[in-house]
């Protein structure tokens, strides 16, 4: 991390957005922080955080990131994946470091190059979800099942490939 627009060597400042109040999404936010505390102690250094959370809205995101990015942090935090994807077209010229969670298929959105070597300046954990161990185990409980729902939001581009895996299961 650079600390150039830092006064203190020691002190570093991260930008986190969280894309919705939703609990798990929240306590992700909370054990970033509380995490970034423990290190502080741990390293005898100082993370000012900014928190915001966007509500959903594409616009008050890209202020919040285009607020982060002039109050020159040192870090972006993006939580679900629309907020890490518009971190990632913002500092594509800047190289601030992004670190993304709660982002369900990083690859297929675009926002890293591969899962084993991320590329650019972006990272972080995915959530993906691994349909074919679902399935497996409803059919262990129930062998006989004939009809299988799915129910996803077509509006999350990350919904797709979890999806398009569990149709595959289901027709092998």
């Amino acid at each position: 991390c650079s600390t150039a627009d830092t006064n203190d060597e020691n002190t570093y400042k991260v930008g986190i957005c969280n894309y919705v109040d939703d609990a798990s999404l929240n306590q992700i936010v909370d054990n970033i922080k509380n995490r970034l505390g423990e290190i502080g102690e741990e390293k005898n250094i100082e993370f000012k955080i900014s928190y915001d959370n966007c509500n959903a809205d594409a616009n008050l995101m890209n202020q919040i990131i285009s607020n982060f990015i002039a109050d020159g942090v040192d870090i972006m935090v993006g939580v679900a994946t629309p907020v890490a994807m518009a971190m990632q077209a913002a500092t594509e010229d800047n190289g601030i470091p992004v670190v993304f969670a709660a982002v369900s298929d990083p690859v297929s959105t675009g926002i890293v190059e591969s899962l084993e070597a991320p590329g650019s300046n972006v990272t972080g954990t995915s959530d993906y979800l691994d349909t074919a161990a679902v399935i497996n185990l409803m059919f262990a409980a129930k062998p006989d099942t004939a009809k299988v729902g799915l129910l996803y939001d077509i509006g999350q581009d990350s919904s797709a490939t979890p999806i398009a895996a569990a149709k595959a299961d289901l027709d092998a």
